[in-house]
């Protein structure tokens, strides 16, 4: 990536960022908000972090299985590397985090960089297999309102339903999904062909990596049960504010952020949770401020969170932060030594 696309992109980010908190905060009440805040039940904030802490957990015990067959780490050895990325996406514009726990888990055990990388191009695989799949099984088993929110199950059902078959035959059939999809592609820009290609060829490699069945079972059962710890933190929230909303809200909650998060953004993710929860919440007749109280009690508690945790692991690999963006936004640039 030049230099020129990277600044774009962390002035999109930024430009997104304050687009999305705009909406958020139009015609909210301030007032409302306070009185949220001030009838909160606030002790909620330690079961959303303990669940908060169980998602990157699960996210570490995933990533050790990722790794097996580069080397033998242990979770513990995983876990600081999964902080320090998340802590980073935080700090950080351009969405870094990815490259900043690679570089700091390849720094740490004298690991190739490229490796590490194969293995993030199977967890988005398997995150988004994960995703479609429960906010699938939430729309079908609760949806239980009328009108706006049901027009809006079928849609995202049916997006998840497209999703999983697509991945689907990816994983069955990788050979063929590649040959298929290069045929496909013969009208794009050759260098944006090539980009697709080499993704494609990168994820078909780290899924011919997991050797043994079991392998296979812990990743699946890890990428489903630390989204489901994030619903719960979601659901958390919206609770500790006395919002009354089924559990399916928390997955409409998930399925908004996580487009969200993927689309370029301030460090932090600023503005772009809050829309999301407004978005979400709004089916179920939930208002922009309440909704907006709830996505800040969430937001404000996983920032601090991760913050904290990251630069914590950070001074205990004995590594420092301007040397993490640096050479992280080198591996951006495409400059990273192997």
């Amino acid at each position: 990536m030049s230099i020129k696309s990277r600044r774009f992109i962390i002035l999109a980010g930024f430009a997104l960022s304050l687009l999305f908190m705009f909406l958020s905060i139009r015609g909210v009440s301030l007032k409302a908000i306070e009185r949220a805040f001030a009838e909160a039940d606030l002790w909620l904030a330690f079961p959303l972090l303990g669940s908060y802490g169980l998602f990157f957990l699960l996210r570490a015990v995933r990533w050790r299985i990722l790794l097996l067959p580069i080397c033998s780490l242990k979770t513990k050895e995983v876990f600081p590397s999964i902080m320090i990325g998340a802590m980073s996406n935080n700090i950080f514009p351009a969405h870094l985090g990815e490259l900043v726990r690679t570089y700091v888990l390849a720094k740490q055990h004298k690991l190739r960089i490229v490796s590490i990388l194969e293995t993030l191009v199977l967890e988005r695989i398997f995150d988004f297999l994960a995703i479609v799949l429960l906010v699938a099984v939430a729309i079908l088993t609760g949806v239980d309102q009328e009108g706006d929110l049901l027009k809006k199950g079928y849609f995202i059902g049916f997006m998840s339903a497209g999703a999983l078959v697509v991945i689907g035959a990816f994983v069955v059939w990788p050979e063929k999904f590649e040959d298929f999809v290069y045929k496909i592609s013969r009208s794009l820009r050759d260098r944006l062909r090539e980009k697709i290609m080499r993704q494609i060829e990168i994820a078909a490699l780290s899924l011919s990596a997991i050797k043994y069945p079991i392998w296979l079972v812990g990743i699946v059962i890890t990428s489903i049960t630390q989204w489901i710890c994030m619903v719960i933190c979601f659901m958390i929230s919206v609770r500790a504010l006395h919002l009354r909303v089924p559990l399916s809200a928390g997955f409409m909650i998930l399925f908004f952020s996580v487009i969200g998060v993927t689309l370029p953004s301030a460090p932090g993710y600023i503005g772009t949770i809050e829309f999301s929860f407004i978005l979400a919440l709004k089916s179920y007749g939930i208002g922009a401020s309440d909704a907006l109280s709830a996505a800040l009690f969430y937001h404000v508690l996983n920032y601090a969170w991760v913050t904290l945790a990251g630069l914590y692991y950070i001074k205990r690999v004995d590594l420092n932060i301007s040397q993490i963006y640096s050479r992280s936004k080198s591996a951006k640039l495409g400059r990273m030594n192997e």
